[in-house]
């Protein structure tokens, strides 16, 4: 019995910090952010469309600048789940605004007798409508290949823009615009297809 209340327990207590992290986030809340992530583990972090961070450096220099974007969305998780494996934790969730959605993956991990966030992941999330069965061949599920709106495009005739390639991850050739971009997605979704 023990262990199940521990493990309710823990739950619970990653749940906070991830909520934590998104009231950072909401909130423009610097400090709270940096206490929100790991001070003793290699931290990483993927934004949507850019390049990994990987460090404490990068990832906490790209929280403050995104953090200082006057237009930046509020951000609210919604069904978050967690899986417990020993000392590190695995939250999925979405992340909903008024611009759409994005589904995030946290990475926490117990550090001094609480939870810090260790990666952080978040991508465009498709719309159920987007996944219909046509998508999916019934084939060899390994031979999976993932088109983006460029190949989609082409095979139509159209040209669509794709945001966010080519970024320059370098603090000096960020723009408002790019950092904004981050959290608003803006490309169309991905078809699989076999």
């Amino acid at each position: 019995m023990k262990e199940i209340q521990k493990a309710a327990l823990d739950e619970a207590c990653v749940l906070a910090q991830n909520r934590a992290f998104y009231a950072a986030l909401r909130d423009r809340d610097a400090d709270l952010m940096e206490q929100v992530w790991s001070q003793c583990a290699q931290v990483s972090c993927i934004h949507p469309g850019w390049q990994p961070l990987r460090g404490r450096e990068m990832v906490m220099a790209s929280w403050e600048t995104i953090l200082h974007q006057s237009n930046l969305p509020a951000i609210y998780p919604q069904d978050a789940s967690v899986q417990l494996c020993g000392d590190t934790a695995l939250v999925v969730c979405e992340e909903s605004f008024r611009e759409g959605r994005l589904v995030a993956t946290n990475i926490f991990i117990r550090e001094a007798d609480d939870w810090r966030l260790l990666h952080h992941q978040a991508g465009p999330l498709n719309s159920e409508s987007d996944l219909d069965d046509d998508l999916f061949d019934d084939g060899d599920a390994d031979s999976v290949t993932v088109l983006d709106d460029h190949d989609l495009a082409a095979q139509s005739g159209d040209h669509a823009p794709l945001h966010g390639e080519n970024l320059d991850t370098t603090e000096a050739h960020r723009s408002g615009d790019d950092l904004l971009a981050l959290y608003v997605s803006r490309r169309g979704p991905r078809r699989f297809i076999n």
